[in-house]
């Protein structure tokens, strides 16, 4: 380098340069780098103009003043910056900053809020090497797209992470904040900035461990829009009763903190795991919450997406929400919740799907007064779950079965006997593994024209359920794909209208058969003229008749001695093939009702016949 710039006199007090601006000035001028290897100190607001700046061993003080570098910076992980007096470091250049550079000590022997803050303040990407840092006072970041990282979160399960924040201070604070400064004080919230690869530590003194929105903000900023926590941990939050190691805000307009994404993080021993209001809020992949009074605390008109093998393990509720859109739950993990998994006063719509359920609770789920789509499709619930009862549920749509354990259903109430209660609009219960149960299941419509549903698919089966149509214009339908509906203790089973007919419908939903109000004759059939087309009269309806054999048996799988009398499918499939259906095991399925206008058109024949033969009796 150039050794004429080289500085070596405390102040710059030396024959060649009187203050560091000079030394600067003629490194600049001599293409070179200016190198400081001696304690200095400013004596006034001061620009450095050399392309780069080393330091070998000297630290600049402040005083007070601000000092801007234009361009790079080389130096080892020590402090170069005393900013004991104050003062303020500029940097332009876009490069890493070292929060060492600025004080931070990882040793954990001092408070490093002040050198970690000053370092975030160069609007910089920001570095805290690995070590544990004291710091007392909020942490916050200062421009949007900024990011502070670390060495790693560490196996928090067992050691501190690699590089942790352990907070000291004054109890009810905030960790981490992605408010430049508190909004009463002119304060906004950034936008797209990241937060990773460190351990935060609150010390049961915390409020809030990271702050990715501040609840005071009712305008200023709209938001903050895709800011991101990736491989971070966060324990031991828990002063006060709403403490929350994640916070994405609270307010009553839905413009907080706007599609924020966590992936690949670790949040326990907090009274809440995270919480947010009134905006979308996207969690993983791997986002693991444990041993939290509550896992995730949904407010109102919030909306979640929770996906990609996060786990759930060992919270009171893992996931509670009050007033919330709609939740979607999928590939999740949750397990030993001492409450249940999931609560909700009231959902728009909720998903659980793919999932492992289980709980110690008395409650597997609790839905309260939910209304909307609700699904459970292929999660799985062990037989080592203390519970698998679904309560306090009144979805309007689809509801799907549970691998695993079969699920009992209860109303908000508690009822002895469970049931799910549909009031308005349509109700599934489908789409699951074979062979699972449904029990006790009752549905009330009260939803006008709308279908009220129950559906039961491949091989489950719905068991002591009930089901009941009340309004006028109301359908109550009951479908099954080869599922199976039953009763099986003595009482029978039982299909009822109060005020309408019963409709029967298979390969569609307009139904062909009926039970008419009233009717003790068994079941009516659709045979207006007007939905049907006439092709043609049944034609040699006497020899095709001749041709069917009439049988005395039992079916095979009967265990008793009474004979019933029979057609054989095979007979009537040859001269009336439409009276004949297959099973997909290949077996074939009479319909004897369609063999009634064969008989009637053979009476005909034979009465056209007798006529006939009368008729040329009498002439002889």
């Amino acid at each position: 380098m150039n050794q004429e710039a080289r500085l070596t006199t405390l102040h710059f007090y030396s024959s060649a340069y009187n203050n560091i601006a000079d030394a600067d000035a003629a490194a600049s001028a001599a293409g070179g780098v200016l190198e400081i290897d001696t304690n200095v100190s400013l004596l006034g607001a001061t620009t450095l103009e050399t392309k780069e700046i080393i330091f070998g061993g000297g630290v600049i003080s402040l005083a007070g003043h601000t000092l801007t570098i234009l361009g790079a910076i080389s130096s080892g992980g020590t402090t170069i910056f005393d900013l004991s007096a104050g003062g303020t470091v500029v940097l332009t250049t876009g490069q890493v900053v070292n929060a060492l550079w600025f004080g931070a000590d990882p040793t954990n022997s001092i408070d490093s809020s002040t050198a970690i803050n000053a370092a975030l303040a160069t609007n910089q990407t920001v570095y805290l090497p690995k070590g544990k840092y004291q710091f007392s006072s909020t942490i916050r970041f200062q421009t949007n797209s900024q990011v502070f990282f670390g060495d790693g979160c560490g196996d928090a399960y067992a050691t501190v992470g690699q590089t942790q924040l352990s907070y000291t201070g004054t109890a009810g604070g905030v960790g981490i904040s992605f408010a430049t400064k508190p909004i009463s004080f002119g304060g906004y919230v950034v936008q797209n900035s990241l937060l990773r690869d460190l351990d935060v530590e609150g010390n049961n003194l915390l409020n809030v461990g990271v702050q990715l929105y501040d609840d005071a903000e009712t305008g200023a900023g709209g938001g903050a829009w895709r800011n991101k926590l990736i491989n971070v941990a966060i324990s031991k939050v828990t002063n006060g009763a709403n403490a929350v190691g994640v916070y994405l805000g609270a307010g009553a307009t839905p413009a907080f903190a706007q599609d924020s994404l966590l992936s690949s993080c670790l949040i326990y021993n907090c009274t809440i795991g995270i919480s947010g209001v009134g905006s979308f809020y996207s969690l993983g992949p791997k986002v693991t919450i444990f041993q939290c009074g509550t896992g995730i605390k949904a407010g109102q008109g919030s909306a979640w997406d929770v996906f990609g093998g996060s786990v759930f393990s060992g919270n009171g509720w893992d996931f509670s929400g009050t007033n919330i859109q709609h939740a979607t739950l999928r590939g999740c993990w949750f397990e030993n919740s001492s409450s249940g998994i999931y609560q909700a006063n009231t959902a728009h719509n909720v998903d659980i799907s793919g999932c492992y359920l289980h709980t110690q609770a008395t409650l597997l789920m609790n839905f309260g007064a939910a209304a909307g789509y609700h699904s459970l499709a292929g999660n799985f619930v062990p037989s080592g779950s203390s519970s698998t009862i679904v309560g306090g549920v009144n979805p309007t749509s689809a509801y799907g079965a549970v691998v695993g354990q079969p699920i009992s259903l209860l109303d908000a109430n508690g009822n002895a006997f469970p049931f799910i209660k549909q009031t308005t609009g349509g109700f599934t219960i489908s789409e699951g593994q074979n062979g699972q149960t449904v029990v006790a299941v009752e549905n009330t419509n009260t939803g006008g024209s709308a279908d009220a549903a129950f559906h039961a698919s491949n091989g489950n089966t719905f068991t002591n359920f009930g089901m009941r149509g009340t309004a006028e214009a109301a359908y109550g339908s009951l479908m099954a794909n080869m599922g199976y509906i039953y009763n099986p203790s003595t009482a029978g089973f039982m299909i009822c209208a109060d005020t309408g007919p019963v409709y029967v419908s298979a390969g569609g939903n307009v139904a062909k058969v009926m039970l008419a109000p009233g009717s003790t004759n068994g079941w009516s059939t659709l045979s207006d003229e007007r939905e049907k087309t006439l092709v043609a009269p049944i034609e040699r309806a006497l020899e095709k008749i001749s041709t069917l054999r009439t049988t005395m048996g039992r079916y095979r799988e009967e265990d008793t001695e009474v004979q019933k009398a029979f057609l054989l499918a095979q007979d009537v499939q040859k001269v009336l093939p439409c009276a004949v259906c297959t099973d997909e095991k290949g077996m074939l399925w009479l319909n004897t009702t369609d063999v009634i206008p064969l008989i009637v058109a053979a009476i005909k024949e034979l009465s056209a016949a007798i006529g006939h033969s009368t008729a040329v009796v009498a002439k002889d």
